[in-house]
């Protein structure tokens, strides 16, 4: 404005959706869908602020589209929302290692889906890991994100809104009006 400058809105709103579809199809990450019940419909107590490991009991080992999910009594590990990707880490006992690949949530139970291989048997006891360097990015991610919208919304623009964000290790995305 201060430029005499303006924004072509329609021309704006059609490469918008066009990058919108571009990011759709790059994505190669793959998502498990938590739908149905488990056999376990225990909420998860979560202590993944307080703590980055504990041992805990595993309550149930749930399989859905050939991905392997485990659900703890308790977790250390923060699950996909908002926008922020889950946790990663490793299960141990004193057998086996097992890796988290990501973390889901459906109400109040947590889903530590496994990468490939043999999962842990319900009812035995381990120490859940949180990948403490790659929660550390995430956390540094999110609160730019929080930085970034209160720029945005003090420096340029009050009616500034946030419309949606992608928080992940590597990046952040902050879609905004």
């Amino acid at each position: 404005r201060e430029r005499g400058l303006e924004v072509d809105g329609d021309g704006f709103e059609k490469l918008m959706e066009g990058q919108r579809e571009r990011w759709r199809t790059s994505q190669k990450k793959e998502v498990i869908e938590v739908t149905g019940t488990a056999a376990s419909s225990t909420p998860t107590r979560f202590v993944g602020y307080e703590n980055l490991s504990v041992e805990t009991k595993i309550l149930d080992v749930i399989e859905n589209r050939g991905k392997k999910a485990v659900i703890l009594e308790t977790s250390p590990f923060y699950a996909e929302m908002g926008g922020q990707v889950g946790d990663q880490g490793q299960l141990i006992s004193r057998d086996a290692t097992w890796r988290i690949v990501d973390t889901q949530k459906k109400d109040d139970v947590y889903f530590h889906v496994l990468s490939e291989g043999a999962s842990p048997p319900p009812s035995s006891v381990v120490n859940a890991q949180v990948n403490s360097e790659r929660r550390a990015a995430i956390e540094r991610h999110h609160t730019v994100t929080h930085l970034f919208h209160w720029a945005l919304h003090e420096l340029v623009d009050r009616e500034s809104r946030q419309r949606g964000s992608y928080v992940s290790p590597d990046y952040l995305r902050f879609d905004f009006n």
